[in-house]
C-alpha cells in the first residue's frame, strides 16, 4: 500500500486516486463532478490539490497515488481558488433555491465557503413537472455533467444530451422539451447524483400523507434497508418512512446484486403501501363471504386444512 504524507501527517492508503486516499483519512476535498460510480474528468476543479514536485495543482479524482506523495490540501492559496469558482457557479444561481434546499452539496459548499447565490432573480426556465415522478429544475443546474454521464455510462439509456458550449452549455433531456416526453424509464439514478436538487424526486401529495411543497423526504425519515418486493432479483433499497408511511425509497450503491441500480418499480411504485384498499388483516372465507379475523384464527385454519389434505392425499 501506498505511503503518503497529506498535510504533514503520514498515511498508508489503498492504491486509487488521490480523492479515494484523502476520502479514505477523513480529509476529503469538495467535489461537484465526482460520483463513485462514475469515471473522473477533472472538470469542476474543486478538488484541485499541491503535490510536491507538481509543477501546479492537480485534481485529485482524476491523479493516480503514488508511493512517497506529499500533498496538501486546504492551503490558503487552494481555498482562495475554491472559493472563486463557487463565486463563479453562484453568479447566476437562484438564491431561493440553497434556503429552500440548503442540504444539497452545493449549497453546502456555499455555505463552508461563504459563497452567496444571486439575488432573488426570476427563472430563466420554466419548472418541468410533468414528469409522474422527477421535478426538474434547470434553473440550478450547473452543468457538471454527472446526469449526462450517469444515464449513458451507468444506466445506458442516454436521456440527458449538452446543448451547446461554452457560456451557453445547456443540459437537456433528448426530447429537447419535458422529460417526460424523452426516453427516460424513470430510474432515479440522475436524481441520486444531482448535486444541486435541479433533479428531485417529487413529494406525495396530501393523499399520500404528505403535503405539496414541502421537502421530498421530510427530516424526520428513518431509512431502512431491505430488498424490493417485485421480481426475483433481489435489488437492495433503502426505504425512507415518516410515521407510518413510506415517503422515499433510493437504491443502495454497495448492493452486490443491483449495484445501486433500482428500476422504475423498485424506486417509485409503492403507492401501494398505503392504498386505502389494502388487506391489512387476515381473511377467512365463511359461507361464501370473506370475514376478518386475528393471525391466530387465521394461522390455524391454515394449519387444519393443510393437514386435511395431507392426511387424504398424502404428503406429495
Amino acid at each position: 500500500m501506498p505511503r503518503v504524507t497529506i498535510d504533514d501527517v503520514p498515511y498508508e492508503v489503498a492504491s486509487g486516486t488521490l480523492l479515494d486516499a484523502l476520502t479514505s483519512v477523513d480529509r476529503a476535498v469538495p467535489a461537484l463532478c465526482h460520483d463513485a460510480r462514475l469515471a473522473p474528468i477533472g472538470m469542476c476543479r474543486l478538488c484541485l490539490v499541491d503535490v510536491a514536485g507538481f509543477p501546479s495543482p492537480v485534481a485529485a479524482c482524476a491523479t493516480a497515488v503514488a508511493d512517497g506523495m506529499q500533498i496538501r490540501t486546504r492551503t490558503p492559496a487552494l481555498e482562495a481558488l475554491r472559493g472563486t469558482l463557487l463565486e463563479l457557479l453562484a453568479a447566476q444561481y437562484p438564491a431561493e433555491a440553497v434556503a429552500a434546499s440548503p442540504d444539497e452539496p452545493f449549497h453546502r459548499l456555499l455555505r463552508e465557503y461563504r459563497v452567496a447565490a444571486a439575488d432573488p432573480m426570476p427563472s430563466r426556465l420554466s419548472v418541468d413537472d410533468a414528469h409522474p415522478y422527477i421535478r426538474v429544475d434547470l434553473n440550478r443546474c450547473i452543468a457538471c455533467m454527472r446526469c449526462v454521464r450517469m444515464c449513458a455510462d451507468v444506466q445506458g439509456q442516454f436521456v440527458w444530451r449538452v446543448w451547446e458550449r461554452g457560456d451557453r452549455i445547456d443540459v437537456r433531456p433528448d426530447s429537447n422539451g419535458p422529460l417526460v416526453d424523452s426516453g427516460c424509464v424513470s430510474c432515479g439514478a440522475c436524481v441520486d447524483t444531482c448535486p444541486t436538487g435541479a433533479l428531485e424526486d417529487k413529494p406525495f401529495d396530501s393523499a399520500q400523507g404528505l403535503a405539496q411543497g414541502e421537502p421530498p423526504v421530510p427530516a424526520e425519515t428513518h431509512w431502512t434497508t431491505t430488498t424490493c418486493p417485485y421480481c426475483g432479483t433481489g435489488c437492495e433499497m433503502s426505504v425512507g418512512v415518516a410515521g407510518d408511511r413510506i415517503v422515499g425509497v433510493r437504491p443502495v450503491l454497495s448492493g452486490r446484486v443491483s449495484r445501486g441500480h433500482l428500476c422504475v418499480k423498485g424506486r417509485y411504485a409503492f403507492e401501494f403501501n398505503a392504498a386505502p384498499d389494502r388487506v391489512t388483516t387476515p381473511l377467512i372465507r365463511a359461507g361464501g363471504e370473506w370475514c376478518e379475523a386475528s393471525w391466530t384464527e387465521a394461522l390455524t385454519f391454515a394449519a387444519r386444512r393443510l393437514q386435511a389434505i395431507i392426511d387424504r392425499d398424502g404428503p406429495d
